[in-house]
Formats: structure tokens, C-alpha cells, sequence
């Protein structure tokens, strides 16, 4: 997707769909506002249909001219950008846009608005082609659900139809590919604070367990284990868009070893941060496990979410004493943790996952993809959260089945995971208890009263509302 437009010079071209996105301001939608404020920023130049917005946040937005000829088809785009101005010239006739669009809507009475639409995949047909467009960003079901079969009919050139949530994604990473981390639409982070601010609103929970044993908690190795949590999961966030880098770079062996490769590592970090949090729990309650000693760093494989297959779970029993909340939340999302522990398996104590690149070329379209097949087992863990994709060709979790093989996407399959992985530390975190821990000890709990309001730290908690509201990405 998006063929060859990550590595382009310049600054990234975007075509919106005006009188879509007017839409989605009266329905004060906060993606489509966060795009249309990206405007003024210097990795990106936005272009926009014509259409008589009343939001002055779209009219801002250069709008091109489209310019017919005597028998109204459709002759030139004009476009103005910086002072200079480009004409495309289009050959493409009102009748053979007609009838294109008959096929897409699937009906021959069609009204201005549905010719409209397909209208404007042909113009950004011409404006990509002569660089004035990478992509369009469309919330028009329709042309969403037909793009790749618009793919495959204008003579197997790109393009480029983009969900308004594709959008946002793929600029982050067009961005972050040239080093450029973006907080918001004037405000620059370095890379290291880019990542550090994603973790902390994503697992906002994290922060509580966090202050307490920094301001003086007694938590045995508790400082060491927490910011273990914290460096897996910043580190996570950086392999899901090294990930993301490899799937717009484009289908090929070397994209697809890249891929494998931070896939590899994702998922060994995923299962340390299961390590973690379970050790967490151990010394947040004083367990008492057989064997079980962390000086020593002995038996420390009793000590995980993973249920043992015919054997006890010593953690989980020890755990049901002091929090029986937590210990079932643990048993319910054994499904989860399953799947994540059967990839580290294969991955690390067996064969490598195979993989391979495939392409479509078929009347419902033209489609390719880097991907890597699963066994049964991990096909039916992922099958127990997974649901369709409704404009794609493999379902939200990456899933791509055939007769006898079943296949993950890596990037949609990281992103998935990566989502549910946050829900799950945020509960694990809420469930730790610990505010009731901060009652046994007031001097701490006084300090991190004070903390909150202190002029040293009301900054951080800004930058983290800022960065919540306006970053782009994942």
C-alpha cells in the first residue's frame, strides 16, 4: 500500500476529500480536526476537493480547480501550492467515469454525489501521476471497500485510496522515517522523549506503582522491576514502527526479513513484560513460592502468566490468597498470554516461522503482501479476539486464510496486539492495588499527593495532554 511514497523527496502530498471531511467536522470528529491542523507543518502539503466548506480549519486547505471541456469532460486540475501553480491534463472522458462509477455502485441510476466520488479517484489518478498527490484520504465506503479493484483497472497504477485512520498512520511514519517526531502540528519531541511520552498515555495506570516506589515505597527490587516494564514497552512501541517502515517500504524478501526480524523481537518483549508484571505481583503481595528466590535468580520460571499445561500454577494459586480480582483476570486472559508464549516457542526454541510474499491479481482487485504463516493452534488463539476487516483483505489481526494454510500480516498483527497488550497492562496495573498500599504508608502517600501539584512536574502531565490529543500514529 502506498507504493513507493515512504521513500519520496519532499514533503508528503494529500488529497482530502472536502466534502467528506465536512462531514466528520459537524461531527466534531477529533481524527479528522487533527489531520486538517497538520496543514501548517512543514513534512506535509494538503490539497482538497472543491467544495463550499462553512469550517474555516478545512478552508484553509489549498483547494484545486478542475476545468472541463465543451462537451464536459473533464480537461485539466489545476493546482496552487507556495505561490506556483501546475496544471495536470486529464484524457479521461465524462462517459467512461459514468460507467465506472455504474460498476463500483453496482447500479445504473446514479446521483452527482456517487459520480462525484469516483470523479475524484480519477483526478487523484492524474495528481499522483504527476506527483501533485501520494495519497487520498476518503471516509466514502464505497471507494474504501473498491480500492484495490480501482487498483487493478487504471492500467495497474498505484492509487493510493487512504482511510482517514491509514492517513494519520502513514504520515507519523513518513515523518519519523526522516527523524522528524511530531507531538503536535508545531511542536518537535526527540525520539527517545517521543516514545517515552507514548508509553506514559498509553499505560497511564504504569504511573501510580511508579511515583510510590520512587518517593520511598519499601517494594523490594520494585524500582528495578518497573522501569524493566518501562524500557520493554518503549522499546515495543519503537519495533511496531520499524514494523510499519517494512510494510509501506513496499513487498520484497529484504522488506519481509526485516520484518520478521523486529516481529521476532516484539514478541520476545511481550512475554518479558508478562515476566515482569507477574514478579511485580509477587512482591507487591510477598508471595511465598517454593524454590522461589530473586536474589538468587532461582526458580524464577515458576513465576509467569502462563498457565502450565498438566502441572500446578504455583503463581496464580499464591495469588488467589492475597488478590483473587486479579488472579482471575489473570485466568480470563490466558487465551492472550497463550498466544503470545506458543510464537515465543516457535520462535525461539524452534524452527523459524515460515514466510512468504504473496500477490493477488484478480477481478476483485490487485493486492500484495509480506506475510508469515502460523500454525493451527496460533490461528485459533488469535481467532478468540479477531474480527474482520471490513476494506482489507486480511482481518484486524493481520489473519489471511487459505484451503490448507493460515497467514499473519506482521504490521496489522503488531498493531492488534500491541492494543490489546495496553488494555491488559492497564487492568494488571488497577488491579495491583496500589492506592490501598499507599494508605499503610502516609509519609509516601503525602509526597505523592504533593508531587501532582509541585511546579516542577505540572509540565509533564501538559506535554502528556498535549501529546495524547494531537500526535499522529499509532
Amino acid at each position: 500500500m502506498f507504493e513507493n511514497v515512504l521513500t519520496k523527496q519532499g514533503k508528503l502530498k494529500i488529497l482530502i476529500d472536502t466534502e467528506r471531511f465536512d462531514e466528520l467536522l459537524s461531527e466534531h470528529s477529533e481524527a479528522a480536526e487533527k489531520l486538517l491542523e497538520y496543514s501548517n507543518a512543514k513534512m506535509f502539503d494538503l490539497l482538497r476537493s472543491p467544495f463550499d466548506t462553512r469550517y474555516d480549519i478545512l478552508r484553509r486547505v489549498a483547494e484545486f480547480k478542475a476545468h472541463y471541456d465543451e462537451n464536459g469532460n473533464l480537461a485539466s486540475i489545476i493546482t496552487s501550492r507556495e505561490k506556483s501553480e501546475t496544471t495536470v491534463y486529464s484524457l479521461y472522458r465524462t462517459k467512461d467515469i459514468e460507467s465506472t462509477a455504474a460498476k463500483v455502485y453496482e447500479k445504473e441510476s446514479l446521483t452527482e454525489d456517487e459520480i462525484g466520488s469516483v470523479l475524484l479517484v480519477f483526478i487523484q489518478t492524474e495528481l499522483h501521476q504527476s506527483d501533485e498527490s501520494d495519497l487520498m484520504v476518503t471516509t466514502n465506503d464505497i471507494i474504501i471497500k473498491n480500492r484495490f479493484w480501482f487498483e487493478s483497472h487504471f492500467s495497474c497504477l498505484p492509487v493510493n485510496i487512504a482511510t482517514l485512520d491509514e492517513a494519520l498512520e502513514f504520515m507519523d511514519l513518513f515523518a519519523k522515517f526522516r527523524g522528524t517526531y511530531y507531538v503536535g502540528s508545531n511542536s518537535l519531541y526527540n525520539k527517545g522523549g517521543w516514545y517515552l511520552l507514548s508509553f506514559k498515555t498509553k499505560v497511564p495506570t504504569f504511573q501510580l506503582p511508579w511515583s510510590s516506589v520512587v518517593l520511598g515505597l519499601p517494594l523490594k527490587n520494585g524500582l528495578e522491576m518497573l522501569q524493566g516494564f518501562s524500557n520493554r514497552f518503549t522499546d515495543l512501541l519503537r519495533a511496531v514502527d520499524e514494523i510499519g517502515f517494512q510494510y509501506y517500504l513496499g513487498v520484497g524478501n529484504d522488506t519481509l526479513d526485516a520484518m520478521v526480524y523486529h516481529l521476532n523481537y516484539f514478541i520476545t518483549l511481550v512475554t518479558g513484560i508478562f515476566d515482569s508484571l507477574a514478579k511485580l505481583s509477587v512482591i507487591r503481595y510477598d508471595l511465598k513460592i517454593n524454590n522461589v528466590d530473586f536474589e538468587k535468580q532461582t526458580g524464577l520460571t515458576k513465576v509467569t502468566l502462563r498457565k502450565p499445561i498438566k502441572r500446578k500454577f504455583p503463581f496464580l494459586e499464591q495469588l488467589t490468597t492475597k488478590n483473587q480480582e486479579l488472579s482471575e483476570f489473570i485466568a480470563s486472559e490466558q487465551n492472550f498470554v497463550e498466544l503470545i508464549y506458543q510464537l515465543r516457542d516457535k520462535i525461539l526454541h524452534r524452527e523459524r516461522l515460515p514466510q512468504s510474499t504473496f500477490q493477488n491479481h484478480s477481478n476483485e482487485g490487485r493486492w500484495k503482501a509480506n506475510f508469515v504463516e502460523i500454525p493451527v493452534e496460533v490461528a485459533a488463539s488469535i481467532s478468540q479476539f479477531d474480527r474482520k476487516h471490513e476494506h482489507e483483505f486480511v482481518t484486524e489481526w493481520g489473519v489471511y486464510g487459505l484451503a490448507t494454510k493460515t497467514f499473519i500480516e506482521p504490521f496489522h498483527f503488531v498493531k492488534a496486539s500491541a492494543r490489546k497488550l495496553t488494555d491488559f497492562c492497564n487492568n494488571y496495573f488497577e488491579l495491583l492495588q496500589f492506592g490501598q498500599l499507599l494508605e499503610m504508608y502516609p509519609e509516601v502517600k503525602r509526597k505523592a499527593e504533593e508531587n501532582k501539584t509541585s511546579k516542577t512536574q505540572v509540565p509533564f502531565p501538559k506535554q502528556l495532554e498535549i501529546f495524547e490529543k494531537c500526535h499522529l500514529g499509532f
